[in-house]
């Protein structure tokens, strides 16, 4: 079948083979031109002088004389008329989003001839009666409502006259900006297309246009300014008219593709008849595929153009297939998933600014120096923006190692808020990471590490002009435009930097990228305007749903709906008719239509296909083959997970029955993390997999621990083996400056990673907890007074030994925190910052695997532990075990010894550790040999609550 275009060349240059040139053929689009001028080389025999082939757009600006203005020149010089308008109040960052609705509106009411006298004075006047509301009953107002949808009272007297007050410069504002405009040589669309129309009919010359001949091709919704044009052109015997209306479903009056069919056709009829081609809907293979995903779409894609072209096939062109593509998000996945034999590919569409790597980018320096901190002359950024940007795909790419090694340095030391100067590794880095940005010189930082990274990324990719490099280049020309525009309006004064970084991403929200390419060759991928007046054999429409292919019909503007229907402006109606023109249409030529919708239901999205479907299946009566491609998720109830002990676990166990000072050791922790769940036991202790170092932002339980056991340790460390009376605990509660210095070094070692020593000033939260830990110091500390007088042994101690089983013997190791003697009693504690008991029932639930762990006396455990591997260190026949628990210190009564329940009225205290260690021994003992039976596997822990916090529960499901 022959395209329509080729039949529009075909006709005329059967014609006007000889003068064809004398034409200026106008288009919808640049596309359908380009593909014009490839048929009519096509269809002549002979060498010829090409025609000149522009867009309707192109025809009115040649036509008018003046130049488009920049959207954003625009926005800017109409803040400055509104300003002068009185509304000094109302700040550029709050006007730029309904500046460009404004906008919209004075486009629209050009391009269809509106009197904006009339309508924007309709306008205000609804408004004023907004102002009235308040003396309307609940009845009335329902019924008012029910008429005017739009409006919305407002109580407020003042805010009502402020109100209106608005809405009643619209019409001043339409006129000066205009006249500013032309004063400029400038216009918009609108604009150029209105005093186009009125010159031709009041027969005014237009030099331009004095001794050609337009021939339309391929246009269906005209806007006024369009039509009057053309009977003003027809009627100078100017311009030839020719329709793609030869499919059914574009005259079928029922349909609303159609509606624009008639008066086209018969005010604008055609010189030569164009042969028709039409073919029955009925003749085509349509399929409709089912995904529930984004990127599965583009996997269908990616099939169809396999099952269209095989790996091993001959074509060269691919011209033949168009992919449109309602949903522009979807282009670049698409582009990276393309078949390998599919060498050239054409992109006529834009992209989304905002969904480009370098507006992620941006977004997070954005962010970067909203929520810095500075103090005097130092500038301190937060730790996750950092990372951000350092974990970013250009900076990986461009600085891979400085970023690794920072990340490295930033987790390691644990810094939550980090200088600036620290980043300073690199000229990328340096620039990325400064430290004297203020809102005066934000946009010239913005362009220069835009510019930055556009060199650096051009010194490491050998590829042209690639896809990053046209982003980069985009985002700082469209900064450097708003820079500029900033100079010149003296009146826009931005002084604040959360307002700057607003506009800058409003403003490049609304970028659409442009992609060049070769359009008569290679695979075609366009949006769904693009389509207009070209042909394809097979066609596959992406995202066939509701409400995105046809789009939601609808725009913000500032025109009540009534008034748009009255004066003719376009409407929803309007939308829905050229977006099923523009579908029907392109189904006509296509042998093959393959439509791909998502049926997620999510996101605002109902997963609903599109009514073009419905359309087809039941008011056309086709046969669309339908396949549902669904993902095979399976949850399974998670089972039991076990490891045996096969040689390898084995050999790692082995390592704890080594004997040398090397070897490794049970300690508390791992018997008590063995007991709470094998399974975690063997991945933490014997596979030693690491969970990922992440930046703690607040102390922690452990941490918090860690700095008051420290703290302890350094105020008893001079006292070590001596006497400490009540005097020198009073001296050591006296002097505050020293415990607070020595709370700062713990800080700087255990929080933020530095050597010990390190003295940190603490600020905010930090300072806060450290308010607290000195509280729970000095409360040790009088409790110690009522210890007193004490021998301190010392703390913080490491004490090895080993235990005899049958496995043979297995090697034991702690960390006692403190150790004290009076009279002939040896005291050894642990602190214990968290909460907990002193007191048991049952020596067997201290080593039960099915208890929560929170229930099972694993402190005592502990103790008890330490208790056994004490005994070695001295030749007393008294060790006190206890539990020095912070939290109870400024109780009564406050006790730190362990207590057996062995009835429930009955409390043993355990003063000495020897005369229990008949009831502890067997008990451990056996829990080791346990571990190590090479027959008993590490299996997982029937209580969930155990695994609440551990660090591998996703691994075992749950």
């Amino acid at each position: 079948m022959k395209h329509f275009l080729y039949r529009v060349a075909e006709t005329f240059f059967q014609y006007h083979s000889h003068d064809i040139n004398r034409f200026t053929f106008v288009f919808p689009n640049r596309r359908a031109g380009l593909f014009f001028q490839q048929y009519l080389s096509k269809v002549a025999d002979k060498a010829f002088f090409s025609p000149e082939i522009i867009t309707i757009g192109q025809w009115f600006e040649l036509s008018s004389g003046t130049s488009k203005a920049d959207q954003l020149y625009q926005l800017f010089t109409l803040y400055e008329l509104f300003q002068k308008k009185g509304h000094t109040q109302e700040t550029f960052d709050n006007f730029a989003f309904w500046g460009d609705i404004i906008l919209n509106d004075f486009n629209e009411v050009d391009k269809y001839c509106v009197d904006a006298g009339q309508l924007f004075q309709n306008i205000t006047d609804l408004k004023s009666i907004e102002e009235q509301f308040q003396s309307f009953s609940e009845n009335q107002l329902v019924a008012i409502r029910s008429f005017w949808k739009n409006f919305n009272p407002m109580p407020d007297k003042l805010s009502q006259r402020e109100f209106v007050a608005t809405w009643s410069v619209l019409h001043d504002l339409y006129i000066e900006f205009k006249q500013l405009l032309k004063d400029n040589r400038l216009a918009y669309e609108g604009m150029m297309m209105r005093e186009v129309t009125e010159k031709l009919e009041a027969k005014e010359a237009i030099d331009w246009i004095a001794d050609k001949e337009f021939v339309f091709v391929g246009f269906n919704a005209l806007n006024a300014c369009e039509k009057r044009c053309m009977q003003a052109l027809r009627k100078m015997n100017k311009a030839d008219f020719y329709w793609d209306y030869d499919s059914e479903p574009l005259r079928d009056p029922d349909n609303p593709a159609s509606r624009f069919y008639k008066e086209n056709t018969l005010k604008f009829p055609s010189t030569y008849s164009i042969e028709s081609t039409s073919q029955s809907i009925a003749d085509k293979q349509l399929k409709l595929i089912q995904v529930p995903s984004g990127v599965g779409q583009v996997k269908e894609i990616f099939n169809l153009l396999n099952y269209l072209y095989p790996p091993d096939t001959q074509e060269e062109s691919f011209l033949q297939t168009a992919i449109v593509l309602p949903d522009e998000q979807l282009l670049l996945p698409l582009l990276y998933s393309v078949p390998k034999q599919i060498q050239k590919i054409n992109v006529t569409m834009g992209y989304p600014m905002n969904m480009t790597p370098v507006a992620g980018l941006m977004d997070h320096i954005f962010e970067l120096h909203r929520v810095k901190k500075s103090s005097g002359q130092t500038v301190r950024f937060y730790h996750q923006n950092v990372i951000n940007i350092l974990n970013h795909q250009f900076i990986v790419e461009i600085e891979g190692e400085v970023s690794r090694q920072l990340i490295q340095q930033i987790t390691a030391e644990n810094k939550v808020y980090i200088e600036a100067e620290f980043l300073h590794r690199s000229e990328l880095t340096s620039r990325l990471f400064s430290d004297n940005i203020t809102t005066e010189n934000f946009l010239s930082y913005v362009k220069e590490t835009l510019l930055l990274l556009y060199r650096r990324w051009k010194t490491i990719h050998e590829q042209v002009n690639s896809l990053e490099e046209g982003f980069i280049y985009q985002y700082h020309s469209e900064v450097s435009k708003f820079q500029q525009l900033i100079e010149k309006h003296q009146i826009i004064n931005i002084v604040n930097l959360d307002t700057l970084i607003r506009i800058v991403r409003e403003i490049t929200s609304l970028i659409s990228i442009p992609f060049v390419g070769e359009p008569l060759d290679g695979l075609q991928v366009m949006g769904v305007l693009e389509t207009r007046g070209l042909d394809f054999r097979n066609v596959i429409i992406s995202s066939f749903n509701e409400g995105v292919f046809p789009g939601k019909s609808f725009a913000n503007s500032l025109i009540p709906y009534q008034l748009r229907k009255g004066f003719e402006l376009p409407t929803y109606e309007h939308s829905d008719a050229v977006s099923s023109y523009n579908f029907y249409r392109l189904l006509h030529h296509a042998d093959s239509i393959f439509f791909i919708s998502d049926t997620r239901s999510e996101n605002g999205s109902t997963g609903e296909v599109s009514r073009y479907y419905y359309q087809l299946k039941y008011y056309y009566h086709l046969d669309i083959e339908v396949k549902m491609t669904s993902a095979d998720v399976v949850f399974n109830s998670p089972g039991d997970l076990n490891v045996k002990k096969d040689a390898r676990i084995l050999e790692l166990l082995k390592a704890y029955t080594t004997q040398n000072q090397f070897s490794k050791a049970l300690s508390a922790s791992a018997i008590n993390t063995y007991i709470n769940c094998p399974l975690q036991f063997c991945l933490s202790y014997l596979e030693t997999i690491q969970t990922r170092d992440e930046i703690i932002e607040t102390i922690e339980s452990d941490t918090f621990g860690n700095i008051l056991h420290a703290v302890m340790a350094e105020l008893y460390t001079p006292f070590t083996s001596q006497l400490v009376t009540d005097e020198n605990i009073k001296d050591l509660l006296t002097n505050e400056p020293y415990i607070e210095r020595l709370i700062s070094q713990a800080f700087g070692h255990y929080y933020f990673k530095k050597p010990k020593g390190t003295i940190v000033e603490l600020e905010g939260n930090h300072l806060l907890i450290a308010t607290i830990l000195k509280k729970y110091i000095k409360g040790i500390l009088n409790r110690d007074r009522d210890h007193a007088p004490f021998v301190y042994i010392g703390g913080e101690k490491q004490v090895r030994s080993s235990i005899a089983t049958k496995f043979g013997k297995v090697n034991l190791k702690g960390y006692i925190d403190r150790i004290d003697q009076k009279e002939d009693k040896i005291r050894i504690l642990d602190y214990k910052t968290g909460s907990g008991n002193l007191s048991f029932n049952d020596w067997d639930s201290m080593f039960e695997h099915n208890i929560t762990a929170s229930k099972r006396p694993k402190h005592i455990l502990q103790t008890l532990l330490y208790g056994y591997l004490y005994k070695d260190e001295t030749n007393q026949t008294i060790i006190t075990p206890g539990l020095f628990y912070t939290k109870q210190v400024f109780k009564e009564p406050f006790s730190t010894e362990l207590i057996f329940k062995s009835k429930p009225n009955e409390n043993n205290t355990i003063h000495n550790y020897y005369d229990y260690e008949n009831e502890f021994l067997p008990r451990l003992i056996s829990c080791i040999e346990e571990m190590m039976n090479p027959d008993i596997p590490f299996f997982q822990t029937h209580v969930k609550d155990n695994c609440t916090y551990c660090d591998f529960k996703t691994i075992c499901k749950r």
